[in-house]
């Protein structure tokens, strides 16, 4: 049975009448009780919306859920948890806890236990995160169905069907905050190999709760299965369909504006170029695999100076468990643990 969108889900809750509640003097002020209550988790603040009608009022304000957001986007990482995908063909989810990653030379990874139904079990695969919120694909080349999961209040809406009538031979997703206009959004990439590269681009509103197309000239470039977003934008890598070398460019997608743009690759000195991108705090960074050294680590420090771009590291072959591969989109995403 589908679910539809949860009380609870959006970051603007609808303020439901407390039971049992009584209005009672506070000997502090206001400005210390949100100073307070803004480093608790949700867990607790979900129940403290009973205590009275002032503190439902709070918690469920525009304002608080900023700061909430804000305070715990600023704290270390102790309680922070790492999600993983495994397989191409079929994703078992499964998470651990990103401080052991430190201080631990082997981790037990758990299972990852998601309220989602479905009628074929073909597993989820990760699309992406922000703010505590999760999106999910279930299937891999061609998913079925989109979630947006938050894990911290237990709740996920469906998204609608976003998939086109006709037949397409690959679909990719992004998934990012639109702070403009306080919006989640999706975008889908779908594509048909056919004579001539065909590519349909779609953007979901989580606000309007519906899909609609946008035009991007992509030249024949194939787009990478995974996107990062970083500085309010959605990024892929790109390749010529005819040569499956990355290196046609890094391509941007502002959700605020939905302006397309390029980001400018850094000078490799005869290196392979960028053929997966990341995070690195909160810059864009790339990684150039080189087969007889390892992987190059390049940081974006300056968003969109190109001259900014900076190697920080060589991961040698020797060090690496696993080449990832950028068309499986092998990939984990590094959530908050509230719970």
């Amino acid at each position: 049975m589908e679910s539809e969108v949860e009380e609870g889900f959006h970051r603007h809750p609808k303020r439901e009448k407390p039971t049992n509640c009584v209005e009672f003097p506070s000997i502090l002020p206001p400005e210390l009780i949100t100073e307070i209550i803004s480093r608790l988790p949700v867990k607790s603040l979900l129940k403290f919306r009973s205590v009275s009608k002032s503190w439902l009022s709070l918690i469920s304000s525009p304002e608080f859920i900023n700061t909430h957001l804000t305070v715990y986007n600023n704290k270390d990482q102790r309680h922070h948890r790492l999600i993983l995908g495994f397989s191409m063909h079929c994703y078992r989810l499964r998470e651990c806890s990103f401080s052991s990653l430190f201080y631990n030379p082997v981790i037990e990874l758990s299972e990852l236990n998601y309220p989602m139904e479905v009628e074929y079990d073909e597993g989820f695969s990760p699309v992406g995160s922000i703010n505590g919120l999760i999106c999910l694909a279930h299937g891999y080349h061609s998913p079925k169905h989109l979630f947006l999961w938050n894990p911290s209040i237990r709740k996920y809406k469906k998204l609608p069907n976003s998939r086109p009538k006709f037949r397409y031979d690959a679909c990719m997703y992004g998934f990012g905050y639109d702070e403009v206009h306080d919006d989640y959004k999706v975008v889908g990439i779908f594509c048909i190999y056919g004579s001539s590269l065909h590519i349909d681009f779609k953007i979901y509103s989580l606000k309007d709760d519906s899909w609609r197309k946008i035009h991007y000239s992509h030249d024949g470039m194939c787009f990478s299965r995974r996107s990062v977003f970083v500085k309010g934008k959605l990024h892929w890598t790109t390749h010529s369909r005819d040569q499956y070398v990355w290196g046609g460019g890094i391509v941007s997608f502002s959700l605020a504006d939905e302006n397309w743009g390029k980001v400018e690759e850094p000078c490799y000195g005869g290196k392979e170029s960028i053929s997966e991108l990341g995070l690195f705090g909160n810059d864009l960074c790339g990684f150039s695999h080189d087969l007889a050294i390892g992987v190059d680590v390049w940081v974006m420090k300056d968003y969109g100076i190109t001259e900014s771009w900076t190697k920080i590291c060589t991961i040698t072959k020797w060090k690496l468990l696993w080449r990832s591969n950028p068309s499986t989109a092998d990939s984990c995403l590094h959530l908050d643990d509230e719970v």
